[in-house]
């Protein structure tokens, strides 16, 4: 992000440098603050991945679409997750899966709730998916490092809580097997 950030600053992008900045500076700002904490408003955690995202979608000059969803059934503000558990995700769709790929690019995070009143965060892009990004070998030991984490955090609040939170990675394919992305979802059951 900094030298993101830089580029702009040499390229005399006033403007753009400015608002990068302060994206990334209230980004930094809400990491730090809920790094200590066990969990998060699902309110807040959504705030820090809106701009998280944000942020990417202007480093890499809008280069993908993304959307952030969710249902208006859902009390953000009352529902608490582990903190700093979805953006590793969406990290790894964007690294790994969207930009090594040609063409329309796109994201979607969304948050509803199933039936046994579970929240579920669906993480969809239609990147290059898992195997083409192992492939090309960018990036591995960090992406594992981050979704390693997140699910160790989500193993912890499972014990802690009694849960049975769960992840589930799927490689989207079209009818000839050719990918057509990557789905994470994941379910955490509420807190009562």
């Amino acid at each position: 992000s900094l030298n993101s950030i830089q580029q702009l600053i040499l390229a005399g992008d006033e403007k753009a440098a400015t608002l990068y900045l302060s994206k990334f500076s209230r980004l930094l700002r809400s990491v730090l603050s809920h790094s200590d904490k066990e969990k998060v408003s699902l309110k807040e955690e959504l705030e820090m991945l809106r701009l998280y995202v944000e942020l990417e979608s202007l480093r890499f000059k809008e280069s993908f679409n993304y959307e952030i969803i969710c249902d208006e059934s859902i009390d953000a503000d009352e529902i608490k997750i582990p903190t700093l558990l979805i953006q590793p995700f969406v990290e790894n769709a964007i690294w790994h899966g969207l930009l090594h790929k040609e063409g329309s690019r796109s994201l979607c995070v969304k948050l509803s709730e199933d039936s046994a009143e579970n929240i579920l965060c669906t993480v969809l892009d239609n990147g290059i998916g898992r195997e083409a990004s192992k492939q090309m070998n960018t990036h591995n030991t960090h992406t594992s490092k981050g979704i390693a984490v997140a699910e160790e955090r989500l193993k912890t609040y499972n014990s802690q809580h009694l849960l049975k939170s769960s992840v589930l990675i799927e490689d989207l394919l079209d009818i000839n097997g050719n990918s057509t992305g990557t789905k994470v979802t994941m379910t955490l059951p509420l807190l009562n």
